[in-house]
C-alpha cells in the first residue's frame, strides 16, 4: 500500500522525501506516526492521547482539521528518519536545529531591546517552551509573540529592520488596516522562516477589529498589570522576560479563547504548566474577577479538565464558577467545538465575534450597539453571507 503523501507536513517533510517507519510500542505527542485509515498510509503527527489510551488525535502540521480519533491498532509505526536527496536526516536533528536557529534570532532581538532599555515581554514561543520543557521542543517554531506599549513600537520596528525582518502588510478581510495591535515580522532565514508577532495589547480579542473589543474588558488595563507581573529566566546566559506563572497561566487561558478554544499543543502546554509548576490559585481566581475575564476563561477551563483531565483546586473552580449560566456556557462550547479542528480566516473571523457576544459580560443594549456599528456591517455581514460552511479538504 502506497503512502498518501502530500504538503500537510511541510517543511518537515517534503513531498519527495522518503519516510522510514519504525515500529514502536510506545508514542508520544507529537511523533509524526504511519497509521492506516480507509485503504490510505498517512504520515501525520499524533497531537493527542485520550487519558484512557484507546484512541489517538493526529493532524497534519498544514491541515485545518484533524484525522479525527484513531486507534492504536491503526498505528504502524513512528517516523525516526527521513531520506532527502539521498541523504539520511533524524527528525530530532530538524527540530534542534530549527530551535537553535531560532533561539539566536531571539537572542539578537533580546540583547538589542535590553541595550535600547525598551520595556518588552516575550508572551509565548520557543523560549517559554525552553523554560517549562527544560528541552527542545519535538515540532518547528517559527514565531514568538512580543509584547511591548505604543510608545516603544517605533523603536521596536526598527530593531527588527536592522535584523532583517520585513513588516507585514496589515489588512483586514483583505482591506488596508492601519489600527492593528498586531503587526507580523517575518525573517526569510533558509531553511525555516522566523515571525515575530508585535503585540500593542494583549492578544485576547481582535487584533484588527477594534470597534467590537468594546464588548472585552478593559486590555489596556491588564497590559499594564502584565508589565508588573513579570520574571526572568535564562536561557543561553541571557535574561528573557515573560509572565509570572500565575499571570502566564490567565494569558495563556484568555489566548485560547483569542483563538477560539483551538490547539491542542496550547491546552497541552498549559495543561504541562499546571501540572509541573508550584501555583498561587487564589492569585489566579483573584486576578481573573479583578479583571473581568471569568466569562472567557471558564470554556478553556471546562475544554482542558474533558479532554486532559488537569488537576484543578475545587476552591478554584467554585471561585470562577459562580453563576448557573456561566457553567452552561462553557458546558455548551466544550460539546461543540473541538480543539482539534480550526476553519478558515474568514470563518475563525466570525466564529471569534459570535463568541464574544456570547460571553461578554457588556449588557444587551452595548451589544446591539456593536452588532450596528458601521464597521461591523463592513467586515461582517458581506463575510457571513460569502460563506459556506464546509470542512476545507486537508492535503495528506
Amino acid at each position: 500500500m502506497k503512502l498518501d503523501q502530500g504538503k500537510s507536513m511541510s517543511p518537515l517533510i517534503l513531498p519527495n522525501d522518503k519516510i522510514i517507519v519504525a515500529k514502536t510500542s510506545s508514542l508520544k505527542v507529537n511523533d509524526i506516526v504511519v497509521f492506516k485509515k480507509e485503504k490510505r498510509l498517512i504520515a501525520h503527527r499524533l497531537i493527542y492521547i485520550s487519558p484512557s489510551k484507546d484512541f489517538l488525535v493526529t493532524k497534519g502540521d498544514n491541515n485545518l482539521k484533524s484525522d479525527g480519533k484513531i486507534k492504536p491498532s491503526q498505528i504502524l509505526g513512528k517516523v525516526n528518519f527521513i531520506k532527502r536527496n539521498g541523504e539520511t536526516i533524524k527528525l530530532s536533528h530538524i527540530y534542534l536545529s530549527q530551535s537553535s536557529a531560532y533561539l539566536q534570532e531571539l537572542i539578537k532581538i533580546n540583547k538589542a531591546l535590553d541595550q535600547k532599555h525598551i520595556p518588552y515581554i516575550f508572551l509565548k514561543g520557543l523560549p517559554l517552551h525552553l523554560h517549562f520543557g527544560q528541552t527542545f521542543p519535538k515540532r518547528l517554531y517559527l514565531d514568538a509573540d512580543i509584547l511591548t506599549n505604543r510608545t516603544s513600537s517605533t523603536q521596536v520596528d526598527k530593531v527588527l529592520v536592522s535584523f532583517g525582518f520585513k513588516k507585514q502588510k496589515r489588512t483586514l478581510f483583505d482591506k488596508k488596516n492601519t489600527e492593528s495591535t498586531q503587526i507580523s515580522y517575518l525573517k526569510e532565514t533558509k531553511p525555516f522562516p522566523v515571525i515575530i508577532d508585535l503585540h500593542l495589547e494583549p492578544a485576547i480579542g481582535f487584533t484588527k477589529l477594534k470597534s467590537i473589543n468594546k464588548l472585552l474588558p478593559s486590555t489596556k488595563q491588564f497590559a499594564q498589570y502584565l508589565f508588573k507581573n513579570i520574571q526572568i529566566i535564562k536561557l543561553d546566559k541571557r535574561s528573557f522576560p515573560i509572565l509570572n506563572t500565575e499571570t502566564l497561566i490567565l494569558y495563556l487561558f484568555l489566548h485560547l479563547y483569542h483563538h477560539n478554544f483551538h490547539g491542542a499543543h496550547r491546552l497541552e502546554f498549559i495543561d504541562a504548566v499546571i501540572k509541573n509548576q508550584k501555583i498561587d490559585w487564589d492569585k489566579v481566581a483573584t486576578t481573573t474577577q479583578k479583571f473581568n475575564f471569568t466569562n472567557f476563561v471558564l470554556p478553556g477551563v471546562s475544554i482542558l479538565r474533558h479532554y486532559y483531565e488537569t488537576p484543578l483546586p475545587t476552591t478554584f473552580l467554585k471561585t470562577t464558577t459562580p453563576f448557573p449560566a456561566q457553567r452552561l456556557a462553557a458546558k455548551a462550547i466544550t460539546k461543540f467545538i473541538s480543539p482539534f479542528n480550526s476553519g478558515t480566516r474568514a470563518q475563525e473571523g466570525v466564529k471569534r465575534a459570535i463568541l464574544l457576544f456570547l460571553l461578554s459580560p457588556s449588557s444587551p443594549t452595548m451589544k446591539a450597539k456593536i452588532l450596528f456599528h458601521k464597521e461591523i456591517r463592513s467586515y461582517f455581514l458581506p463575510t457571513i453571507k460569502s460563506l459556506v460552511f464546509k470542512a476545507p479538504t486537508n492535503s495528506s
